[in-house]
């Protein structure tokens, strides 16, 4: 504990925590270096320990598994801890007086969303889902043009925004297929607004309260935007409370490059449509024709009217499922704007993913005893003016790619050929099979009810 004093005559009180200091960039950043040999770049970190560790002079933090299993969250008293120790639960925050740099909270009040602004709604019951700043930052928001070193070693700093999206207010802990859809809801839509800003369909973002903190679609020099969760250590969660991050980089990775390259070549040939787009019709197509079979054989997980959940025929994990959108886009941040050929509104196609992705990772979780896996955005980079549609070919996907089934070895490494010990078309039924068991409603499944009626709590 601090001994600075805390009152206008120097008096502490030794309760209360002082509030933290602003966020300090480090002096030696990060830099961001290019393999020569393959394009490939790689953010390399000046220490060892986080940014949080150096900022509170701890010691790293202990990354031990402590994940819970289902019957453990629900033993957990969700609002009454002695002793809370989680950094990102609205307890710790509100006794101790610290909290991260919070952007905006989301909450539902009557089936309607309500946006909260700055680091006081850490301290109040009034807030579900949190946007913050990342204080242990893989990169810096200071921008600099100059490279560093010299061929072949090139290297620039590592300029980009590194964000978080905080899922539970409390040290319950539940992680997502656990937690309500409404919940997964507004991470999805805290995510849009980080992009662009305003949302169609939802209450419009004060930027002014923001303290001048731009949409990440319109900060100068982001290229690209990673958006994804990592569940448990094995898959490279180092907290157990369940989070989501965002990176904002000022580079075109190089598998997104070959990516969308790959996707354009395969669109200019031959029918000349987007390869998702046919992924979609085929596959569709081939689940109808296994209905009318005796011993039906298909991929697609689930079907939505805004998005398909489909086992990949090519998968490179066991139980890997994509969720696509049936209509053609190449950004997941279009989904802020109103499309005026539909009829549907944006709450309704989030609401359609937020039930989708809560199915899925629900499925795993009860068929798999809660597995290690990541949950990624697949999005076109942000283009810049004298590109136009360079990125249209492009079709934005989620993928869920469990984790520790199998383990990638000499082979996968060195030839990029990896070997799947499952075909999809078997890890489909299987995950299909829960949904007998226990919900007759398929967009239902991953409620705490629908674990409790599986007598898995």
């Amino acid at each position: 504990m601090s001994n600075t004093p805390n009152g206008k005559n120097g008096d502490h009180d030794p309760n209360i925590d002082p509030k933290p200091p602003e966020l300090q960039i480090d002096p030696k950043p990060p830099e961001l270096r290019k393999d020569p040999t393959s394009g490939r770049w790689t953010i390399v970190q000046k220490s060892s320990d986080s940014e949080e560790d150096r900022q509170t002079n701890k010691a790293p933090r202990d990354r031990t598994n402590r994940y819970k299993k289902p019957e453990e969250h629900l033993a957990r008293e969700r609002d009454d801890f002695d002793q809370p120790s989680c950094v990102f639960s609205r307890q710790f925050a509100g006794r101790k007086r610290q909290e991260k740099e919070a952007l905006f909270g989301l909450r539902w009040r009557d089936n309607r969303v309500e946006i909260t602004y700055g680091n006081d709604s850490w301290h109040r019951d009034d807030w579900e889902v949190m946007a913050v700043r990342a204080d242990y930052a893989q990169v810096v928001p200071e921008r600099t043009d100059v490279l560093l070193g010299d061929d072949p070693f090139v290297a620039e700093a590592g300029f980009g925004i590194h964000e978080l999206i905080i899922e539970d207010p409390t040290e319950a802990h539940l992680p997502l297929g656990v937690m309500d859809a409404k919940r997964t809801h507004l991470i999805l839509l805290a995510l849009l607004y980080r992009l662009v800003g305003e949302v169609e369909g939802y209450p419009k973002l004060d930027q002014q309260r923001l303290g001048g903190v731009k949409p990440l679609l319109k900060t100068d020099g982001v290229r690209h935007i990673s958006f994804f969760h990592n569940h448990r250590k094995e898959a490279g969660g180092s907290q157990e409370h369940p989070h989501s991050q965002i990176i904002a980089s000022p580079i075109i990775p190089t598998e997104v490059a070959a990516e969308l390259e790959y996707a354009l070549k395969r669109q200019e040939q031959p029918p000349r449509r987007c390869v998702y787009c046919e992924i979609i019709e085929a596959e569709i197509a081939i689940r109808d024709r296994a209905f009318k079979t005796e011993t039906p054989t298909h991929r697609i997980l689930f079907e939505t009217p805004h998005f398909l959940a489909v086992q990949p025929y090519s998968a490179i994990y066991p139980f890997e499922t994509w969720l696509i959108p049936k209509r053609h886009s190449e950004s997941f941040a279009k989904l802020a704007a109103k499309n005026p050929n539909e009829e549907t509104t944006n709450p309704a196609a989030l609401e359609d993913l937020a039930s989708l992705i809560n199915n899925v990772v629900g499925r795993l979780y009860a068929c798999l005893d809660d597995p290690a896996y990541n949950l990624i955005l697949k999005t076109a980079p942000v283009p810049r003016e004298d590109e136009g549609g360079k990125y249209g070919s492009f079709h934005w996907h989620i993928r869920i790619e469990p984790r520790g089934v199998t383990i990638p070895a000499g082979y996968e490494l060195s030839t990029g050929i990896y070997t799947s010990p499952t075909p999809p078309e078997e890890t489909t039924t299987f995950l299909q099979e829960w949904g007998i068991l226990g919900e007759p409603d398929p967009y239902k499944a991953g409620t705490l009810a629908w674990y409790q009626r599986l007598g898995k709590m």
